[in-house]
C-alpha cells in the first residue's frame, strides 16, 4: 500500500512541480493552489505511511503476535482514554504470518471502530486458541447499534467478516442499542 501510493504521489507531484514551472508571473494564483495541492500530498503521503506502519508493524514481524497487539493496544488506550483489557491465551509458538497479520488487522479495526462509533469508556478484547481454530472476541460497554440496520455504506465498513472468511474463518456480531457490540471471530489456523 505503501510503495503503490507513494509512487503514485511522486508522480503527480512531479507532474505538478513541472507545471509549475511553466508557469508565468501573472499566473501566481495558480502557483499558491499548486503549492497548497503539494502541501495536501504531504500530508496524504505521511498518513498513508502511517497507516501503512500500524498495519504491519515492524513488531509483528520480528517479534509475534502478542507484543505487537500489546503495543497497539496499549498506544489506543492511551490516545483514546479508553480501558483497554486484552488477554491472549492458547499459543505456544508463533502462527503463519498470514495469521498473525489478518488477527492483528482484525483486532485493529475492532479497536479503531470502539473508539470511532461507540462512545464507550471500556473496551476487552480475548485472542484465545482452541486445538486449531484461533477465536478473537472484541467487546465494549458502547452505545451498541442494531446490526440489522446498517446500510449498504455501513456493510462495506465493517471488513471483519471479509478478512475472517477470506482466511476461511467465520464472523459474527452482537449489538444493540444502549448495550454495546460484541465481534467473534474464529479463524482455522
Amino acid at each position: 500500500m505503501h510503495d503503490e501510493a507513494g509512487q503514485a504521489l511522486a508522480g503527480i507531484n512531479f507532474t505538478l512541480e513541472t507545471i509549475f514551472k511553466t508557469l508565468t508571473p501573472d499566473q501566481e494564483n495558480l502557483a499558491e493552489q499548486i503549492i497548497d495541492v503539494k502541501k495536501q500530498m504531504n500530508r496524504t503521503y505521511q498518513e498513508i505511511r502511517r497507516i501503512s506502519h500500524r498495519l504491519h508493524p515492524a513488531l509483528l514481524t520480528d517479534l509475534g503476535l502478542e507484543p505487537a497487539l500489546e503495543s497497539y493496544l496499549a498506544d489506543s488506550s492511551k490516545y483514546s482514554q479508553l480501558d483497554i483489557d486484552f488477554k491472549m491465551a492458547g499459543f505456544e509458538k508463533r502462527l503463519d504470518p498470514e495469521i498473525e497479520t489478518i488477527l492483528y488487522r482484525i483486532a485493529q479495526e475492532a479497536v479503531t471502530n470502539a473508539i470511532k462509533h461507540s462512545g464507550q469508556s471500556f473496551s476487552s478484547s480475548l485472542l484465545s486458541r482452541v486445538t486449531r481454530i484461533s477465536i478473537l472476541l472484541a467487546e465494549d460497554d458502547g452505545i451498541g447499534f442494531d446490526p440489522g440496520k446498517l446500510d449498504n455504506a455501513g456493510r462495506r465498513s465493517v471488513s471483519f467478516d471479509a478478512r475472517g472468511c477470506l482466511s476461511g474463518g467465520s464472523f459474527s456480531i452482537r449489538s444493540k442499542k444502549g448495550e454495546g457490540t460484541r465481534i467473534r471471530i474464529e479463524i482455522p489456523v
